[in-house]
C-alpha cells in the first residue's frame, strides 16, 4: 500500500500498473509475483524521477486548470476514474524531470 501512496502522490507513471495490481489482492498468484518484482525493479531504477513545477508568471495570468479521466465500464466492467489539478500560465506549468 505504501506504493500505492506513494504513486498517488508523486510518481504519477506508477499509478496504473498500481493500480493493475491492487485489483487482484484476493486472488493472487504467482504471475502476480513477478509483475509486482518487475514493478520494484522499475521503481528502485527510477528513484530519481521527480514531478517538478515552477511559477514563470504573474498571479493575474495564472489558471487553475483540472484535467479528468474517466473509463464508465471499459472493456474490463471496471469503472475507474482520474483528476489532475495544477496550476498553469504561459509561463508556468508542472512538468515530470529526470
Amino acid at each position: 500500500m505504501k506504493v500505492f501512496y506513494a504513486a498517488r502522490l508523486a510518481r504519477f507513471d506508477l499509478l496504473r500498473a498500481v493500480a493493475n495490481l491492487a485489483r487482484y489482492s484476493t486472488k493472487w498468484t504467482a504471475e502476480h509475483d513477478r509483475r509486482l518484482a518487475k514493478l520494484m525493479q522499475y521503481i528502485k531504477s527510477t528513484l530519481n524521477y521527480r514531478q517538478v513545477g515552477w511559477i514563470g508568471d504573474p498571479i493575474e495570468q495564472l489558471n487553475l486548470h483540472l484535467y479528468a479521466d474517466a473509463n464508465f465500464g471499459g472493456d474490463r466492467g471496471k469503472s475507474t476514474t482520474g483528476v489532475h489539478l495544477s496550476i498553469e500560465g504561459p509561463n508556468t506549468f508542472p512538468h515530470r524531470s529526470e
